[in-house]
């Protein structure tokens, strides 16, 4: 019962921090335009095709937030171009058009090997197919009508290339800046001050980053690990605060002086950053490169004598702080530069190197009845094929709707399916109800109906991440509406595509039920990968900051551990929302991605640490990073060869500062967590 509360809980929910205006009208801009051309130079159904061309383009690059690349968007365009034209041209022949939507429907099917924005596109394309290539037509006028709606989804791509987004994330930007200010804040306060206000703001940040949804994207990645680093500083601040309470007494007023001018310097470069942060857009001003020069004053003050124990202690914990500021700096302008605030992103070079062999044989690989997306594929074939029977056999007026929603509500995996398939009925209900009383009542001309249209479509995809069922529901009026130009009774139009909706997510659901996935064998698959990936990463991470190591290579090890995380938080999320027959043991899984996030944090802060590793400590950081991977991809007991290889690291003349050891320890402790939870996971399956 827990799943299907959730479920309804997800689909009532509405986060309004994640409500993002701007992004929404930039999206809905291209979907109003290309509908207003329709109209004005063609006829309302082909003006209807290219608009939903755009809107199919503008949901899977909202899905696709942050990494859509424009190879993909691109793909999905021609792809639906394709299917409109092969549909359309295949229509005067029923047999070969439904012959011809068997292979579509199990190739889109096994999209989701690749990815959640992949799968979109492949329920996209069957869409295409049922949806907008509907009608028959000669070979010519099919070929026109691709071509409009391709008009129409490139529209959509250019937009998105031209304009700039605005950086997505606003609210959790906004509240990481705002822990910024309040360490800032505790670092300019008497000593004597509590922390609380600093640790409540840091844990503020700390939760608007914890949804699981968040951590496949590489801007919150980055702004977690600013958090990472303001939790850490924030100790270093408690402790400098103690030892001025102690300084005080020591009668000391340059040193005093001295230090407080420092923490001052460094309050003024975290508001800097910030700043930076909270509008990652703007060229940020030249930050203040002033807390070397105070400690190196400090330092000269403190060489006059040799009773400065405390003094030197405060100095110390400067450093560190001067250190983890460098960091953040660093970090925050990642996200200033990220992907998400340029728009759509251009696949670099070498990922384009990916041979279809390699393709073809990570396909070959997932094509066993045990496997989750196999299934998935099978699953939708028939559903589609029983729901175009069902069409034909019952004559629904506009049954076309039947086989869309079974091709959009149908999921890999139990829970999406379930909360898909509510908030999908439930915003249909809501959504074309107004829409058709709205056309019914009011007959709008297509002037006001284009405005109505980009009002709707602006509201749609801003509130995409804020709520599903919102979105979709403006979504059923958008397409209702621009349909209102095509039809004269809309109540009834309306209440058709509502049980059309309703029987296609019965199907779905039947389809899924009758013949399960297996989530074990996806999830053992997923996290041998993420084991293998996060071993690669590693090994690059430690090369790298030994000197051994390029940062294109650092780059993309970090890509594929991520990406490897994301599938593997996923598998795991979903297995655990199987029915109960069907759902393994959920501690082990849990502790696994919990650790494995634990190691990505790690190593991310090891990878931009600002201090040069010594060269005395390289070889054994090498040895070392032997071990972690031996211990991440064998199983079996490492944790006695790890820690001799750690005690190595720390113990030798290594010249390693404390908090580079300390990340190191940090990095060993996930590695042994991570392998004794591999050991748990196998004796559970």
């Amino acid at each position: 019962m827990n799943t299907y509360r959730q479920a309804l809980l997800a689909t009532l929910r509405l986060n309004v921090n994640s409500i993002t205006p701007v992004r929404g009208f930039v999206t809905a801009l291209p979907v109003a335009l290309v509908f207003v051309l329709g109209l004005l130079w063609t006829t309302p159904m082909n003006a209807v095709g290219m608009a939903m061309g755009a809107n199919l383009i503008a949901i899977v690059s909202l899905v696709g937030a942050p990494q859509l690349s424009l190879r993909l968007a691109l793909t999905d365009v021609v792809g639906i171009a394709g299917s409109v034209f092969v549909a359309s041209a295949s229509g005067s022949l029923p047999w070969l058009h439904d012959l011809l939507l068997v292979p579509l429907c199990f190739v889109a099917g096994l999209a989701v090997i690749f990815g959640l924005t992949q799968g979109i596109i492949g329920s996209q394309l069957i869409v295409a197919y049922v949806v907008l290539g509907r009608t028959p037509h000669t070979p010519l006028q099919a070929l026109l009508l691709a071509v409009l709606v391709g008009i129409g989804s490139l529209s959509e791509v250019l937009a998105l290339v031209l304009l700039r987004l605005p950086a997505s994330l606003r609210s959790q930007r906004s509240t990481v800046a705002a822990a910024l200010e309040a360490l800032a804040d505790y670092a300019m306060a008497r000593p004597e001050q509590s922390a609380m206000a600093a640790l409540a703001a840091i844990d503020e940040a700390q939760r608007v980053l914890s949804p699981t949804s968040l951590f496949g994207r590489t801007d919150a990645r980055d702004l977690q690990a600013v958090v990472d680093q303001l939790r850490r500083s924030r100790i270093e601040l408690t402790t400098i605060a103690g030892l001025r309470q102690r300084l005080e007494a020591d009668n000391v007023p340059l040193i005093s002086v001295a230090i407080d001018d420092t923490l001052h310097t460094y309050a003024a470069a975290l508001l800097s950053i910030a700043r930076e942060i909270r509008h990652p857009a703007t060229e940020p001003a030249s930050p203040p490169q002033n807390m070397r020069v105070r400690l190196d004053l400090l330092a000269h003050l403190l060489d006059t004598g040799d009773d400065h124990a405390v003094a030197r202690q405060c100095a110390y914990h400067l450093s560190s702080l001067r250190t983890q500021l460098q960091s953040c700096r660093q970090l925050a302008r990642v996200t200033r530069l990220s992907d998400e605030v340029r728009g759509l992103r251009r696949t670099p070079r070498a990922d384009r190197r990916t041979t279809w062999h390699d393709r073809w044989a990570t396909v070959r690989s997932h094509l066993t009845p045990e496997d989750t997306a196999f299934r998935h594929a099978i699953r939708l074939t028939v559903a589609v094929v029983v729901a175009t029977s069902f069409v034909e056999l019952t004559q629904l007026p506009r049954g076309y709707w039947v086989v869309f929603s079974v091709a959009v509500i149908l999921k890999p995996d139990y829970a999406t399916l379930l909360r898909r398939g509510l908030s999908r009925v439930l915003g249909t209900a809501l959504g074309a109800s107004v829409a058709a009383l709205y056309a019914a009542q009011f007959s709008p001309s297509h002037l006001t109906l284009a405005i109505v249209v980009l009002v709707i479509a602006t509201l749609s995809y801003a509130a995409w991440a804020a709520s599903f069922a919102v979105a979709i529901g403006l979504v059923s009026s958008l397409v209702l509406l621009m349909l209102s130009t095509t039809t004269t009774n809309t109540v009834a139009n309306a209440g058709e595509r509502f049980l059309d909706v309703a029987i296609g997510a019965a199907i779905a659901a039947a389809a899924y039920l009758l013949w399960p996935s297996s989530p074990r064998v996806n999830v053992d698959d997923t996290l041998r990968t993420l084991r293998e990936d996060l071993g690669d990463y590693l090994t690059s991470v430690m090369l790298f900051i030994t000197g051994a190591g390029e940062s294109d290579k650092v780059a993309s090890a970090s890509r594929r551990a991520h990406f490897a995380f994301s599938r593997a938080e996923s598998s795991v999320a979903q297995a655990l929302d199987e029915p109960a027959s069907m759902r393994p043991e959920a501690a082990p899984l849990q502790g696994t991605i919990a650790t494995s996030l634990r190691l990505l944090r790690a190593l991310h802060a090891l990878r931009l640490h600002p201090e040069a590793v010594p060269v005395a400590a390289h070889a054994p950081i090498a040895h070392f990073a032997t071990m972690c991977e031996q211990a991440l991809t064998t199983d079996g007991d490492a944790e006695g060869a790890l820690m001799a290889a750690l005690d190595t690291v720390s113990s030798g003349d290594t010249s390693l500062s404390a908090s580079q050891l300390l990340t190191l320890e940090e990095v060993a402790n996930a590695v042994v967590t991570l392998n004794g939870l591999a050991d748990q996971t196998l004796r559970s399956s």
